[in-house]
């Protein structure tokens, strides 16, 4: 059967909105349709938030951590590297242990050099 002028017409609306709490239009609406929803969006906006705060702070704690334990071992494995260049030394083995000193020590100066040039 066809349409004649008097059909009405129908409009479609689509809104849309990022973030955890609605624009204020429909935030009134929640509230309207459902007493108490506002308070209830709210509190899960604040939960939400406060549980991201939350993650991020032990993210940075563990990126904290992680970075001091790598100084402590890069630490060690200086100390070690000039100790065994200084007991070869001792030893009779001058060329070997110098070599293992100064290889150490190159790369302590290295890794220090490398990282003020990345700052």
């Amino acid at each position: 059967m066809p349409r004649s002028k008097s059909d009405s017409q129908e409009r479609i609306t689509l809104a849309q909105f990022s973030g955890p709490l609605p624009p204020s239009q429909e935030f009134a609406n929640y509230e309207n349709i459902l007493p108490g929803a506002a308070d209830r969006i709210l509190k899960m906006a604040e939960i939400e938030q406060e549980a991201r705060i939350k993650s991020q702070r032990s993210e940075l704690r563990m990126l904290f951590v992680s970075h001091i334990i790598g100084q402590v071992f890069a630490f060690l494995l200086g100390l070690i590297g000039i100790g065994a260049g200084f007991y070869l030394i001792l030893n009779g083995h001058d060329v070997t242990g110098l070599g293992v000193l100064v290889g150490s020590l190159a790369a302590i100066v290295g890794a220090f050099i490398y990282k003020q040039r990345k700052e």
